[in-house]
C-alpha cells in the first residue's frame, strides 16, 4: 500500500492485530508519516524503545489510539489529579470485568484449510508458523494467544490507566516491581502460549509530585464479575470500590472502570461515562470540573498533523506507560512472583 499511495498520503492509521504494529508504525514513520496507532502499540519493551526512538528521529506527529483520553470524565479525572483537588494519591484501583472474547477456554486448535480470501502466511507475518483453524484466531480471538496479542490486559488497561498517568505527569516513570495472579482455562497443549482468562497485577511506583513524594500503587483486576462467570473475589476489586460505588451515583460498580484513592476522597470514573464522580472520605460529593466536550481523539490528531505539534497520547510518553502495562503481562507469565523492574538497565 505504501509502495503504491505513499506519495498521496500524509497520514496513516494502525488498526490490524497487534502483532503486525511495530512493522506497520515504523514502516509508515520512516516514510515521514504522522501515525495513528491503535492500543496496545506494542507488544514487548524493545518494540515500544523503537516506536519512540524512530518517532523522536522523523519528527512525525503520533498517538497512541487511547480515543477516551479525550472523553470529557478522562479529562476531569486528569484535571482533578493535577489540581489536587482530593490531595495526593495513594493509590490506582483499575478494573475491566466484563465478558468478551478473551474469557472463553482455550482449545488445542484443529487445523483447516485456508479461506481463498485470506492470505495465511502474511496475515501471520513476524508470529510462529501455524496451521490455520476456523474460529480459533478470528474474529479478534489472536488477542488471546501470546505472539499475536496482548491479552485482557493489553486490549483494554491502556483505556482505563491513561488518565491516571497523565494527571500524575508520570512520564517516563517505570514501577519499581510487580506481581501477579492469574486463572488460564486452557486444554494443556496450548496453556503457556495462550494469556490468562483472569488475572490480579499489583504495581509499586516510587513517590512522585503527585503522590506527596510518598510510594503508591496501582492495581488491576480482570476476572469476570457476571453471576454465570463468576471468578474468585481475588479477581475482582476489593470490597471497598464495591461500596463506594454503591453509595455513588452510579449506585453499583459497572464491569469496567477506575477508582483513584487520594488523600482525602477518591474519584470514581466508568470507563467511556460522561462526567466522573468524587467524594471525599467523609462522603460529601465534590463538583468535578465543568469541561466542554473536545474534538474526538481522532479529530484532535489531525488538527496536530496540520499544525506540527504533539497530539495528546503522542509517543514521547504514551510508549512509557505501555512499558508498564508490559510488565504486568511479563509478569503474567510468571505467576505469584515479585519482579523487579530496573528501568535504567531496562532488566
Amino acid at each position: 500500500m505504501l509502495a503504491a499511495e505513499s506519495d498521496r498520503c500524509d497520514s496513516i492509521t494502525v488498526s490490524a492485530p497487534d502483532h503486525h504494529h511495530i512493522h506497520m508504525a515504523v514502516e509508515a514513520m520512516r516514510r515521514g508519516k504522522h501515525i495513528y496507532l491503535q492500543k496496545p502499540m506494542a507488544k514487548t519493551m524493545q518494540e515500544a524503545a523503537y516506536l519512540r526512538q524512530v518517532a523522536r528521529e522523523e519528527g512525525v506527529v503520533t498517538q497512541m489510539g487511547t480515543q477516551y483520553a479525550a472523553h470529557r470524565s478522562d479529562r476531569q479525572v486528569v484535571e482533578m489529579i493535577k489540581d489536587r483537588t482530593l490531595g495526593p494519591v495513594e493509590k490506582v484501583y483499575l478494573y475491566s470485568t466484563r465478558k468478551g472474547v478473551s474469557r472463553r477456554r482455550r482449545f488445542v486448535p484443529t487445523p483447516a484449510p485456508v479461506p481463498a480470501t485470506l492470505d495465511w502466511k502474511l496475515w501471520l507475518g513476524s508470529a510462529a508458523d501455524r496451521p490455520y483453524a476456523e474460529k480459533v484466531y478470528h474474529p479478534l480471538i489472536w488477542r488471546i494467544w501470546r505472539d499475536l496479542g496482548s491479552g485482557w490486559i493489553g486490549d483494554i488497561g491502556c483505556h482505563l490507566i491513561s488518565a491516571a498517568w497523565m494527571g500524575m505527569e508520570l512520564g517516563s516513570n517505570a514501577p519499581r516491581d510487580v506481581k501477579a495472579k492469574t486463572i488460564t482455562d486452557a486444554e494443556d497443549g496450548v496453556k503457556d502460549i495462550v494469556w490468562p482468562t483472569a488475572a490480579h497485577i499489583l504495581w509499586h511506583f516510587d513517590g512522585v509530585s503527585a503522590s506527596g513524594g510518598m510510594p503508591f500503587e496501582f492495581e488491576w483486576f480482570d476476572g469476570c464479575s457476571e453471576p454465570d462467570a463468576l471468578a474468585p473475589a481475588q479477581f475482582r476489586p476489593p470490597a471497598e470500590v464495591e461500596e463506594l460505588y454503591a453509595k455513588s451515583i452510579f449506585k453499583k460498580r459497572p464491569h469496567e472502570g477506575k477508582a483513584i484513592k487520594c488523600r482525602d476522597g477518591w474519584i470514581l470514573q466508568p470507563h467511556g461515562v460522561k462526567n466522573a464522580y468524587a467524594v471525599r472520605n467523609d462522603s460529601t460529593e465534590v463538583k468535578v470540573p465543568d469541561l466542554p466536550e473536545v474534538a474526538t481523539q481522532y479529530h484532535q490528531f489531525v488538527d496536530c498533523c496540520l499544525a506540527g505539534e504533539p497530539a495528546r497520547s503522542d509517543f514521547g510518553w504514551a510508549t512509557y506507560m505501555r512499558e508498564e502495562v508490559i510488565t504486568g503481562e511479563i509478569a503474567e507469565r510468571r505467576v505469584n512472583t515479585l519482579l523487579h523492574w530496573d528501568a535504567k538497565a531496562r532488566r
